[in-house]
């Protein structure tokens, strides 16, 4: 898409726009910010090894298991906390909380939080129609409109978890398979610079 700003009083700016529908951006204090947080909230339960463990306590190294069947090494776990205020100037740093069973087949297993571009896995005859495969993954946000499925704003503070892999992959939160944290151009603006530069 190309965006003509030649109209406005600053005049002449004429350039090409890539649009992430994935990603939402928005101006604070001339900086572009990312509010494509994609994460797990503190508390979700992780299938690993070990059994389910909640995300918080993973650390580097451990082994978490995948849609393969497999277990893939985690290389980071990373961690933004987003307060009441922060909230109040972007709604969109809001969780979406998905039912216990929201999903169909009993899943989650218990009630899920993640962020609203958080990847969930949705298989179905509907999805091959529409999309000419069975499985798609879907920001949580587009599920908000299914019964269950909605923006939780009852919260003051949100801690959001990334799990990062050598492999962006389908991962088990509460019994549900989900994408890890897929590191690349667009989503590593979502994380500080300290922790952009363990990578």
């Amino acid at each position: 898409m190309t965006v003509d700003f030649s109209d406005l009083p600053e005049g002449g700016l004429l350039g090409r726009l890539k649009w992430n529908s994935d990603i939402d951006t928005m101006r604070e204090e001339g900086d572009l910010v990312s509010t494509g947080v994609a994460c797990f909230t503190r508390g979700t339960l992780i299938a690993t090894d070990m059994g389910d463990l909640p995300v918080e306590v993973l650390t580097p190294g451990m082994r978490i298991l995948t849609q393969s069947g497999e277990y893939q090494k985690l290389v980071t776990a990373l961690r933004r906390s987003v307060d009441a205020s922060e909230l109040a100037k972007n709604p969109k740093l809001y969780p979406i909380r998905i039912t216990a069973g929201a999903l169909g087949a009993g899943l989650p297993k218990r009630d899920l939080i993640v962020s609203r571009q958080h990847r969930m896995m949705v298989q179905s005859g509907i999805v091959e129609r529409m999309c000419g495969v069975s499985t798609v993954l879907v920001a949580a946000i587009r599920l908000a409109e299914l019964p269950g499925i909605f923006v939780e704003e009852k919260v003051e503070r949100v801690e959001y978890f990334h799990l990062i892999f050598e492999n962006h992959d389908v991962v088990y939160a509460e019994g549900a398979p989900t994408e890890s944290f897929l590191l690349n151009a667009d989503t590593i603006k979502t994380i500080g610079t300290a922790q952009r530069e363990e990578f």
